[in-house]
């Protein structure tokens, strides 16, 4: 992508805007990028990792927190996605009795835990 730093007052000029456009995608289409040859999933497809990022295990969050948090990929980025279908929750509290609460999916809940009032 082409980045450059402009000053604000340009930020004005409809022109600026021309080489900005970025085009709305489903989710679903980060388990189909093409790349040469095919295409491939940006998450793994299996356990124990299904569901992650791949390439996103960060070695000292797993050996620091994987123990108190009993998930041993912790700090790992992952799909946000309903956990029935990754087996993976997407959960914000490293408390394991609380992740269910804090589990990003039901967003009304996951404000609801962290006290949001919105």
């Amino acid at each position: 992508m082409r980045l450059e730093v402009v000053n604000a007052a340009s930020l004005k000029d409809p022109a600026i805007w021309s080489f900005m456009d970025a085009p709305l995608q489903d989710m679903n289409d980060l388990e189909r990028i093409p790349v040469a040859g095919g295409t491939t999933n940006f998450y793994y497809n299996t356990w124990p990792l299904k569901g992650h990022v791949k390439d996103s295990v960060k070695p000292w969050e797993s050996l620091f927190l994987s123990i108190i948090s009993f998930d041993l990929f912790v700090g790992a980025d992952k799909a946000y996605a309903d956990s029935t279908v990754t087996g993976n929750p997407f959960y914000t509290s490293l408390k394991p009795w609380n992740r269910k609460a804090s589990n990003m999916w039901d967003f009304s809940g996951f404000l609801k835990f962290w006290e949001w009032r919105l």
